[in-house]
């Protein structure tokens, strides 16, 4: 909780400030593990389910500012196909930066 939700909470932090009166996305890395719960890696899905749920939250207190709040829910393990290969990832990452305001969402599962 403490890396995945409050270091999340800390960042947003930071940053809003500065982009309150302008615009910008902040963008946070989920996992599948908040969408499919494991038991082998509980602490690992709790944390990614509280990021989700902090993200959605925060891209819904932000609408109409400017600002865009939204997670990448990785659903696989990054590098264990092309679809999932780091430069690939960045990608999805920098599309999101790039979308209309009419289409921002507070998740992209990829």
């Amino acid at each position: 909780m403490a890396i995945d939700v409050l270091g999340a909470r800390v960042a947003a932090d930071a940053v809003l400030p500065e982009l309150r009166d302008g615009r910008g996305t902040l963008l946070f890395a989920g996992g599948g593990y908040a969408l499919h719960p494991s038991k082998k890696y509980s602490s690992l899905s709790v944390g990614k389910a509280a990021l989700r749920t902090y993200v959605q939250l925060l891209h819904e207190e932000l609408a109409g500012t400017g600002v865009h709040a939204t997670s990448i829910t990785i659903m696989k393990t990054i590098g264990s196909e092309p679809r999932f290969e780091p430069a690939t990832l960045a990608q999805a990452y920098l599309g999101l930066t790039k979308q209309p305001e009419s289409e921002w969402q507070h998740e992209l599962v990829y």
